[in-house]
């Protein structure tokens, strides 16, 4: 055996001999140290050192060091890669995203594990790439503009082996808030009625758009369901049914589809080439006893607001939708049923009709309200729906001077002083010429003005106050409030008398 270590002189010469028995002093000896190094956290180095000496020759010594290394070749296993979506906030229009990706380790090394995570979308900073470790860290990035953004994912372990995978953060905005009124009344030409979506508005607006870039589109939803115009035709009046299927006529006939009516602008250039620009549209829809549609009792409508910004075909995405409470109103009996006539009559206290008095007849209608003059008190509105909620009211604003005299402010004076009080609630309202609901020497003056000719009308009031004749004042002294409107619900007779 030969190795370093050794004197000049015994090198290359034999130093053991296998036969010897009687070894004496040549005692063989050996020394064996281990020392450990961990590699990062995942890998180890031993270097083992071996030591020999023969005692009766101490010269005869050497040292052998071995390295034994852990070697592990197989890269972590990411078995969470995130892709998140996450809504902008309002108030910034920025997103904030929250990422927890986890990887393994054959050799339960996780907790040596480097991870790098990078935006490609975001600048380089502080904050992008981020840095972490372990098997399942985590990671935020804020302020994150709307669109898609690649992450990169990286992980490292103690050996130097590296596992990479890529997900995606979905910045959306919040979707369109949709207005929609709370009921709406239609009148329908033998038996049906075409609706626009974008008559229901109430002013919907698209969140996120500083600079009003946004283009709002509105239909109908059907059956509880989004439909959305064909992609391809969106500029061109078309009929359309579920999520951008072309519809034909007969199925918006039969109330199974929509018309597509868009709003464009053109622009020709230069080279005479015209450039169309969709700024903003809605669909139609037929409603009506033909198409299935109560006629008896309000149904709800869906009106769907869609922001083109972020629309993604064939979903609903980008869009949102309120309800309305519709009345279909059938006042030509194509639906099997009939015409109203209101009729009352206008009287004072003691029983006189009042004659010159506009009373007016309102509704939810496009039609109303509408007006008749009574005759000798007596008026009528022939030939309305059935079916609606009316109100009725009565006005006339003329002649303050008539029936009022300096008689009419002696019993006034003497009510104030209680000397002599009035004896019904309609002598109250009418000596209240301040309209303050109360008698007080202020309505004595302003009547008095009247009287003497110093004014010509009471500022404060009307010549006429019109009070509902089944009003029951419980303290006749204190009339107030009024009932001056009459409120009708659903009147299906075909006459109500006032």
């Amino acid at each position: 055996m030969t190795g370093a270590g050794l004197v000049k002189e015994l090198e290359g010469k034999t130093r053991f001999n296998h036969n010897w028995r009687n070894i004496g002093c040549h005692v063989f000896g050996r020394k064996i140290i281990i020392d450990e190094y961990t590699v990062g956290d995942g890998c180890r180095k031993w270097i083992v050192r071996f030591e020999y000496i023969d005692w009766c020759y101490p010269e005869w010594n050497a040292c052998l060091s071995t390295i034994f290394k852990y070697e592990d070749t197989t890269p972590p296993v990411i078995t969470t890669c995130p892709s998140v979506t996450v809504e902008v906030d309002q108030a910034t229009c920025l997103a904030k995203a929250d990422l927890f990706p986890v990887a393994t380790d054959t050799a339960g090394c996780e907790k040596g594990f480097r991870w790098e995570v990078y935006v490609p979308a975001l600048p380089r900073s502080n904050s992008n790439p981020q840095y972490g470790t372990g098997g399942s860290p985590s990671f935020s990035y804020t302020n994150l503009p709307v669109g898609d953004h690649k992450v990169l994912y990286k992980v490292t372990d103690g050996c130097g082996n590296v596992a990479q995978c890529e997900g995606v953060i979905s910045v959306w905005p919040k979707a369109p808030t949709p207005y929609c009124v709370s009921l709406s009344s239609a009148v329908m030409k033998n038996g049906i009625v075409e609706l626009w979506a974008k008559d229901f508005d109430k002013g919907s607006f698209a969140n996120c758009d500083p600079d009003t870039t946004a283009v709002l589109l509105f239909t109908f939803n059907r059956d509880g369901k989004a439909e959305h115009p064909v992609v391809a035709s969106l500029k061109i009046q078309h009929y359309f049914k579920g999520l951008g299927q072309t519809a034909t006529k007969a199925e918006y006939e039969a109330g199974n589809a929509q018309r597509w009516v868009p709003d464009t602008k053109s622009t020709v250039w230069p080279d005479g080439t015209t450039k169309v620009d969709l700024t903003g549209g809605s669909s139609a829809m037929l409603f009506g006893c033909e198409v299935g549609d109560p006629i008896n009792e309000d149904f709800v409508v869906e009106m769907r607001v869609w922001d083109t910004r972020y629309f993604i075909p064939g979903t609903d995405a980008g869009s949102d939708f309120c309800r309305v409470r519709l009345s279909l109103v059938d006042n030509q009996g194509a639906c099997g049923g009939g015409s109203l006539a209101v009729k009352g009559t206008v009287a004072t206290s003691v029983g006189e009709g009042v004659s010159g008095v506009a009373t007016q007849l309102d509704a939810n209608l496009p039609e109303f309200p509408v007006v008749a003059m009574t005759t000798e008190g007596a008026f009528a509105f022939n030939n309305i729906p059935q079916n609606v909620d009316y109100e009725l009211s009565a006005t006339k604003d003329i002649d303050y001077k008539n029936g009022v005299n300096t008689l009419d402010l002696l019993r006034i004076q003497r009510h104030i002083l209680s000397m002599t009080k009035l004896d019904n609630a309609y002598k109250y309202v009418a000596a209240d010429a301040n309209n303050d609901q109360k008698i007080d020497v202020s309505d004595l003056v302003e009547l008095r003005k009247l009287v003497l000719g110093v004014i010509n009308d009471l500022p404060k009031n009307e010549s006429w106050r019109f009070v509902d004749a089944t009003q029951q004042f419980s303290d006749i002294s204190n009339p107030w409030p009024l009932n001056e409107v009459i409120v009708t619900e659903q009147v299906t007779q075909q006459q109500l008398t006032l």
